[in-house]
């Protein structure tokens, strides 16, 4: 069955012939396309998610409910059969409205706003949270975290231990780049550990998890769209701050932070704060 059959017979939408195109394509088992139909431009993402389906319908129930909340994400498409993912050959389909919208280009007032809209992200998510008793455990369930911190802490103790217990390496970079690394790795981890970022007590709630400069559009200096739900789930705050950061104060160009990553650190966690009064 062809992605336009598909389209018409789970999601009612009449594709408008030779108007669908490929926009992304990730890896064998994941693609992006563009497509106009009879009501509107829309963005059809195929992927194999077998495995984490259930995550999957979660995250595009959530991202409704923030959107219904005001924030700036695209509608996701429910099917005939009332769920957002539908089966399409060995892989699975979802159908977004499409969203215009420029990259990211360094501006202050980009910075500014795209804090302002990761911080109404959040204010949406509590929102949520709070109408829907038991919804946190219920993410928590559906959406688990792949690799607790504490999971990867004592994981790292262990790659530490084999590394230095044998000479030979079946990936001889990387062994050597930690080697060469280690007392800075370990002090990165001392400095974590210490600073209480994975404390209960931090405020909480629905992350994006992806908040990144590949996933926020901008139109005229200001937040247009926000992009890429797939990762969704819960945790404190300040992990979505903090890796939002590491992308919008990276110049990839360069190779490096910008120059004046401290400004744009500044302008991003103004605009954060500002959002929550």
């Amino acid at each position: 069955m062809e992605i336009s059959e598909i389209i018409k017979d789970s999601y009612g939408l009449n594709l408008i012939p030779g108007s669908l195109r490929g926009i992304l394509d990730k890896d064998q088992a994941s693609k992006v396309y563009f497509a106009e139909t009879d009501k509107g431009k829309v963005i059809i993402k195929t992927s194999v998610w077998h495995e984490t389906l259930g995550a999957y319908e979660k995250a595009y129930e959530i991202s409704e409910g923030l959107r219904a909340k005001g924030v700036k994400l695209a509608k996701a498409f429910l099917n005939k059969e009332n769920k957002f993912l539908t089966p399409f050959d060995k892989n699975n389909i979802v159908v977004l409205e499409y969203m215009g919208g420029n990259a990211f280009s360094a501006g202050d007032g980009e910075l500014f706003s795209a804090g302002f809209a990761l911080a109404e992200f959040h204010r949406a998510g509590k929102e949520y949270l709070k109408e829907k008793e038991s919804e946190e455990e219920n993410i928590k369930k559906a959406i688990p975290v792949e690799k607790p911190y504490e999971d990867s802490g004592k994981l790292y103790e262990q790659i530490k231990k084999d590394l230095f217990a044998h000479e030979r390496c079946n990936f001889p970079n990387v062994c050597d780049f930690l080697r060469r690394n280690i007392k800075e790795l370990d002090g990165a981890i001392s400095f974590i550990d210490s600073s209480g970022v994975n404390l209960s007590s931090r405020p909480s709630g629905i992350l994006h998890n992806d908040f990144n400069v590949d996933n926020i559009l901008f139109e005229e200096g200001e937040v247009s769209a926000i992009l890429d739900v797939d990762q969704i789930g819960v945790g404190p705050f300040i992990w979505d701050i903090a890796n939002s950061l590491i992308s919008f104060t990276w110049d990839r160009k360069a190779k490096s932070f910008y120059a004046d990553t401290k400004d744009k650190t500044k302008h991003f966690l103004e605009g954060y704060h500002s959002a929550n009064g």
